[in-house]
């Protein structure tokens, strides 16, 4: 967590990011997590558990703020709420599979997959910013409620 802490000290900003404790206790809920994608509601909800008294709208503008800075990972799904975690070096080669359904998500490491797509940017002589990959589709509980392409919401 500290090597975050550093991170945001040293953006590349002309001004580097201040470390405020609300936005360490928003970190902090984030790497507490075990790699779970939390919503917004979610760590406002644990940060409240914890005796912190930060607004929504504290939670939802500090997130934004660590996404711009490439701290957090945003997971935006269609008439779901975004869910954020923490980027590390031991998530970072990941991708997720999304139940159209439920929401379920499921980490799949694959650091493999992602050397190819720097190997390839770099044959093309691309600098790849940012990568984000969800794969949607349904999961193995879900999959007996379809029937022929329909989604079935769950009991």
């Amino acid at each position: 967590m500290e090597n975050i802490l550093m991170l945001m000290r040293e953006s590349n900003n002309d001004k580097p990011l201040r470390v405020t404790s609300q936005r360490k206790a928003i970190i902090r809920v984030l790497y507490n997590s075990q790699h779970k994608h939390l919503t917004a509601a979610d760590i406002h909800h644990a940060l409240w558990k914890q005796g912190e008294k930060l607004g929504r709208s504290t939670v939802y503008r500090n997130l934004v703020t660590l996404e711009k800075l490439g701290i957090v990972n945003k997971l935006s799904l269609e008439n779901r709420s975004s869910s954020y975690e923490l980027v590390s070096d031991s998530n970072c080669f990941h991708y997720n599979f999304v139940c159209l359904n439920c929401g379920e998500k499921i980490v799949i490491k694959d650091p493999i997959y992602y050397r190819n797509i720097y190997l390839s940017a770099q044959y093309c002589n691309f600098q790849i910013a940012q990568i984000d990959l969800t794969i949607k589709g349904y999961c193995k509980s879900c999959q007996g409620n379809i029937e022929k392409g329909r989604r079935i919401e769950k009991d």
